[in-house]
């Protein structure tokens, strides 16, 4: 080697060494700066005129609305970038400012960062409403959304169940006063109902049962003064029936003596219903929750508690389910002769175990929708038999913070247990021929409910899946002593380990008598399983019957053979394939969500046999579908191809994505907003 050579790579080695420092000590100052950012511990959102923290905000078009961001520390806030993931639907400013232009769904992010805090995210979803719910009432002038009102055709109150108790002896009317009531009677554990029927009836009974430490009182209004369930439902065509059951509220009369405890437990069941964590005297909510949290709201909450006349365990252990359940078959069979129809029962928490047991009772449960309850019966249990007996549709719905609950709070493992015990409920009973679902609010989109979903702030969005269950679930007969089931059991899927595909095609019990002009269609092609996946999230937040589109012939499970052989075949001929398992009828439906992937450019023409089939006049198509390319103009052509298959059908625009959120967001604002 050369003096030049070695001179040369000294020089090298130097400059190298030189680079490597430069680069450690860049690499260093930067480490060291993120490392000098502070964290932000805290970000949340308010919108609108409400100082509440939502994940969801419900908007008319043209109307604006501004977002306000909270952060700690409250500096990090300044800063605040907005991004709408669909401006077509509600746009946001640089200063927050949401702008609600068309019906559907938008989640609207908001990210702080800086040079002096860490990058952190949160977001809102805005729900905007269809013009057609704005319009104004005509007969009285300034009156704004005709929602706003109800007209009611019959209400009153009325005793139903219960038992009279005659003392021993003689009553005489000149000792009146004496202490041991000779000859004198008791009437006693029956419940009180009130009730409400609407000038515009359309939908059958609904039967409202409270749970443990309450009373009517919470289906009717909210801690906060908004609407309860019962005004909601009222507003949907539905007679609501309003149960305090015996020894509660307005049915205090009792045949046992209880204990009414003045004890202070308000925080153990503040921490039970999950709503968040009671610190130095005041209610903390969990991240994101849909609780009323305003003073004044918390307030009202505790009031709406009531004592029960005939318990003495302030934990409820000594609960006279049977007692109970009696009266709630008696307050149904009542609903029964003044309607003539059969009546949904809704329960809450405690009140679920009367509701199964209700069933030995009465003929005249249409279904039964389980909000919480404390778990469910076991397949060998008398209730569970006298359920399925009656193949009476159930559904149950879990609000938030069960599987993300804190794992050092008692009620966590509960819940977890409690829910659980449904979903084992729902696997037996659709096994037996029942149609049962369980619906996981946080799995389908809804987040930040508490144990008291029908009172918090998205009440009314809760309100609008259960009607969509009850429309395409829940047989209309007024007349019917036991219930067929009127959907496909699409629900069961939610439950971990069920076998998808075995619910599918059930048929679509065309003589069920639903109303073809609320009933959802989530029809799917499928062979990878995407689309599945796709259709059966669409039903569970929809409620929707599910119906699998085979050939009749399957395909190869070889990509190779499927891609480049048979679905080649096929698009080259524009075949039409043999359906297996075709419906009878699609007359029952006014909404149709057809998932399926891209074949060759298009729709895989085994849709097209489906679509063909049948005459869609006067019903709407939601595509949604996905590739592997992820090409919109693929996506356009099976449009096109969609459009002249499906004779008479309105098509809309439809989605085309991968993404989770989006098919929430769509089916929402779109699907379940064009109503």
């Amino acid at each position: 080697m050369t003096g030049k050579q070695t001179c040369t790579k000294k020089w090298m080695a130097l400059l190298l060494a030189l680079c490597i420092c430069i680069l450690g000590i860049a690499g260093n100052s930067v480490a060291a700066s993120a490392a000098a950012r502070t964290a932000v511990s805290s970000l949340k959102l308010s919108v609108g005129s409400r100082n509440v923290t939502k994940k969801t905000y419900s908007m008319d078009v043209n109307e604006k609305a501004s977002v306000k961001v909270t952060a700690k520390p409250s500096a990090a806030g300044k800063n605040a970038v907005f991004k709408s993931s669909n401006s077509a639907v509600a746009s946001v400013s640089k200063k927050g400012v949401v702008t609600a232009r068309k019906a559907g769904a938008a989640n609207i992010t908001v990210t702080v960062s800086s040079k002096r805090y860490q990058r952190k995210t949160t977001w809102v979803t805005i729900y905007v409403r269809p013009e057609a719910s704005k319009t104004p009432d005509t007969d009285t002038p300034g009156s704004g959304n005709p929602d706003s009102s109800l007209h009611i055709k019959e209400q009153g109150i009325f005793s139903a169940g219960g038992t009279i108790i005659t003392a021993d002896g003689t009553f005489d009317p000149a000792d009146q006063w004496e202490e041991t009531g000779a000859g004198q009677t008791l009437h006693a554990d029956h419940a009180n109902v009130l009730y409400q029927i609407p000038e515009n009836e359309t939908g059958l009974p609904m039967v409202f049962l409270h749970g443990y430490g309450q009373s009517r009182m919470g289906w009717m209004t909210t801690p906060d003064g908004r609407e309860g369930w019962s005004d909601l439902f009222l507003k949907k065509g539905h007679s609501v029936f309003l149960i305090d059951q015996p020894r509660r509220g307005e049915a205090g009369s009792s045949t046992v003596s209880g204990t009414i405890s003045t004890k202070p437990l308000e925080q153990r069941w503040y921490t039970q219903f999950r709503i968040g964590k009671w610190e130095n005297g005041k209610s903390n909510p969990n991240e994101g929750s849909q609780f009323p949290n305003s003073d004044q709201a918390v307030d009202q909450f505790f009031r709406q508690m009531t004592p029960d006349t005939g318990m003495s365990s302030d934990m409820g252990s000594d609960f006279d389910n049977e007692t109970v359940a009696k009266a709630v078959a008696a307050a149904i069979d009542e609903a029964y002769s003044r309607t003539g129809k059969n009546s949904i029962l809704v329960t809450h928490s405690q009140g679920g175990g009367p509701g199964w047991t209700a069933a030995r009772y009465t003929q005249h449960i249409a279904a039964i929708i389980a909000i919480e309850p404390g778990g469910a019966p076991d397949a060998q249990s008398e209730d569970f038999q006298a359920v399925l007996a009656q193949k009476i549709p159930v559904t149950f719905y879990f609000g938030d913070y069960i599987d993300n609950g804190d794992p050092a709070i008692q009620a966590t493992g509960m819940w977890q247990m409690m829910r659980q015990a449904c979903y084992s409920f729902s696997e037996n009973y659709n096994a037996g021929g029942g149609n049962s679902t369980v619906i996981d609010l946080p799995k389908i989109g809804i987040t930040g409910n508490d144990h008291f979903l029908f009172q918090d702030l998205n009440n009314d969005v809760i309100a609008d899946h259960v009607e969509n269950w009850i429309q395409g679930n829940v047989s209309t007969d007024a007349n019917s002593g036991s219930n067929a089931s009127a959907g496909s059991n699409s629900g069961s899927n939610n439950n971990p380990g069920n076998n998808p595909g075995s619910s599918n095609n059930t048929g679509n019990n065309s003589g069920s008598g639903t109303a073809a002009s609320n009933k959802i269609l989530v029809a799917y092609f499928s062979w990878s399983g995407t689309s599945q996946k796709q259709a059966e999230a669409v039903a569970a937040q929809t409620g929707g019957e599910l119906y699998r589109i085979e050939r009749e012939t399957p395909y190869s499970t070889d990509y190779n053979t499927v891609a480049y052989g048979e679905a080649k075949d096929e698009a080259d001929a524009n075949a039409r394939p043999p359906l297996k398992n075709p419906l009878s009828s699609v007359s029952d439906y006014n909404k149709i969500v057809l998932c399926y992937p891209i074949w060759w450019h298009t729709a895989p023409m085994v849709v097209g046999t489906f679509l063909e089939r049948y005459d869609w006049s006067g019903k709407t198509i939601y595509p949604i579908s996905q590739s592997a390319s992820m090409s919109v103009s693929q996506y356009e052509e099976s449009l096109t191809f969609i459009k002249g298959c499906a004779k008479n059908a309105a098509v809309d625009a439809g989605l085309f994505s991968r993404n989770d959120s989006d098919v929430t967001a769509y089916v929402s604002g779109t699907v379940l907003g064009n109503r």
